[in-house]
């Protein structure tokens, strides 16, 4: 990505425009002492840019609101549709409370450009609205570069963005904007949201080329009439929104040369062969460059990583050894963790453990992940008591890809106060690859439906100390190995060549009517079966863990 820190000046306007429509090359040749009819263009370098003004805030106790322009008219169920060569670039000034005569457009705003890109900057006023303010930004063969600084925070708003060729999306929410974001890229390369909107994000689905998000808080509406966007582009790249929280920019006030730090980027910044060029790209106040550089000259990927920090430790994590075929290190912590080996009844005490929850990262509900032909490999942090949004995925987690491996680290909380109702269900499947499943962390008063599957390929699964249930375990070309921590407590209960089923924990029945075991099936076809607890393979031997390719031939490693 690109930041481009220069204004790159307009095709100059005819003060009459000819019968046939100039090309490129025709508008480029022409004189330049011809005065453009717009002087300075509203994304000028030179022009007052309040939504710039608030990221260059040099006093992070008091952040600027953004000003809304006085000068400019106030408009409603505007339409403005360009067929000829010309874009869109302009400020608005959006009142959807003003009357409109009969055969206005059905949207408050209406932008499309066949030929050109979209530049538009639009101030929402007004507190007497009926309904949504829609907005519709649409471009054949452009961008769409959109930035809404400023709307009152009882104005809900509907807004749609879409590009059909090689067209990248840039858009800028308000900071009152509260509510879902659907992002779908055909062809093109998925965002990656930054830590301070995924403090505000949360995902509830990702699949194939779509991921849902919901911003803000839920306040448990069943028909959602709060904020809404949908970001969709055919065969280019979404910038998506960055919220201004005026919190964050207090404690860390951000300068126009690190927008990158808050921008939810893609890890491949550009592609060649699309319509814009890197050196047409929009800087913070709607700016282009001409220097042609490159994002080396700018800022390096390591200089963005410091700014923006993973969520997970860089450090190497035994636990993503266990299928890699490496030796692991066993913290301190880990061994001075005692789990008992059999708990005497239901409501017996469950250990004590050290809670291992990543505090960065954001709880969720109702996800689900669905990939084609790429590996999932994340940390989610699940909370059942959540409420979840309408649409949402009727299981707490679901992962599925349909070619290639997954590799999911899972933990379970519950709000404060708060009891899960039923059996929380979590599941991974894939057809061709490999699964790794772990669930890390349970609460003892919270019971479990999982399911582990895959077609072709290994399954490793590793149960919570927790858990206490039947545990169903199926292969049809493969073997299936407990770990000797989790053999210990269990009961056979009938056994195949292709089916095992056991108990692993108590029989409650007797002392507690009304207790609900957990419950777990794994299986694969064409692969192999081993299942473990959790917390015994991080605190003992690893015993799941099999030789590299390199042990099995040269031998184990010597110290």
């Amino acid at each position: 990505m690109i930041i481009p820190n220069q204004e790159k000046p307009m095709p100059p306007i005819p003060p009459e425009l000819p019968s046939a429509v100039p090309n490129r090359k025709e508008r480029l040749s022409r004189p330049s002492n011809r005065a453009p009819s717009i002087a300075p263009p509203p994304y000028s370098a030179h022009a007052p840019q309040p939504a710039v003004d608030l990221l260059e805030s040099s006093s992070p106790s008091s952040p600027r609101s953004p000003t809304v322009p006085q000068n400019l008219p106030r408009q409603n169920r505007l339409k403005v549709h360009r067929e000829d060569n010309w874009g869109i670039k302009e400020t608005y000034l959006l009142d959807p409370s003003l009357p409109t005569p009969p055969g206005a457009p059905e949207e408050n705003l209406s932008l499309y450009a066949s030929n050109g890109h979209v530049f538009a900057e639009v101030y929402v006023v007004g507190e007497d609205v009926k309904g949504k303010v829609s907005m519709d930004f649409r471009s054949k063969k452009g961008s769409v570069y959109v930035t809404i600084p400023a709307c009152p925070p009882t104005v809900p708003l509907q807004i749609t963005a879409s590009t059909n060729r090689h067209g990248n999306i840039f858009m800028k929410l308000p900071p009152k904007f509260n509510g879902p974001l659907v992002i779908e890229a055909k062809h093109g390369w998925g965002p990656r949201l930054e830590p301070s909107l995924k403090a505000v994000a949360r995902v509830f689905e990702e699949t194939g080329n779509v991921r849902r998000y919901w911003i803000g808080e839920w306040n448990g509406e069943t028909e959602w009439t709060g904020d809404e966007c949908l970001i969709h582009t055919y065969d280019g790249h979404i910038w998506p929104p960055v919220v201004f929280l005026p919190a964050i920019i207090a404690v860390h006030p951000i300068h126009s040369s690190k927008l990158a730090n808050m921008i939810i980027t893609d890890e491949n910044k550009y592609r060649p062969g699309d319509t814009l060029q890197p050196a047409d790209l929009p800087g913070p106040s709607g700016s282009t460059s001409t220097s042609g550089t490159s994002v080396a000259s700018v800022a390096s990927v390591d200089e963005f990583e410091r700014f923006e920090p993973p969520p997970y430790s860089p450090q190497r994590d035994a636990r993503v050894d266990l299928l890699e075929g490496e030796d692991a290190i066993v913290s301190p912590t880990a061994q001075a963790v005692s789990i008992s080996p059999f708990p005497t009844s239901p409501r017996s005490p469950f250990p004590t453990t050290i809670s291992r929850i990543p505090p960065e990262l954001p709880r969720q509900n109702r996800l689900r992940v669905f990939r084609d032909n790429s590996g999932i490999r994340d940390t989610y942090v699940i909370d059942p008591t959540l409420p979840a949004p309408p649409g949402s995925h009727d299981k707490a987690l679901s992962v599925y890809s349909q070619n290639g491996s997954i590799d999911a680290l899972v933990y379970l909380t519950q709000s404060v106060g708060r009891t899960a109702k039923g059996r929380v269900e979590l599941e991974g499947l894939s057809m061709n690859g490999s699964v790794k499943f772990s669930v890390a962390e349970c609460p003892a008063d919270m019971r479990l439906s999982i399911l582990v599957e895959s077609r072709n390929g290994s399954i490793a699964l590793f149960l919570p100390p927790t858990f206490r249930g039947p545990l169903t375990i199926t292969h049809e070309n493969g073997v299936s190995t407990i770990a000797p921590s989790l053999r210990s407590r269990t009961r056979t209960l009938d056994e195949t060549h292709a089916l095992h089923r056991c108990w692993v924990g108590e029989w409650g029945e007797d002392d507690d009517p009304n207790w609900v075991a957990d419950e777990c099936v794994v299986g694969s076809h064409n692969g192999s079966v081993k299942v473990g607890y959790w917390s015994a393979e991080e605190a003992g031997k690893q015993q799941l863990i099999p030789k590299g390719i390199m042990e099995k031939v040269f031998g184990e490693k010597k110290n």
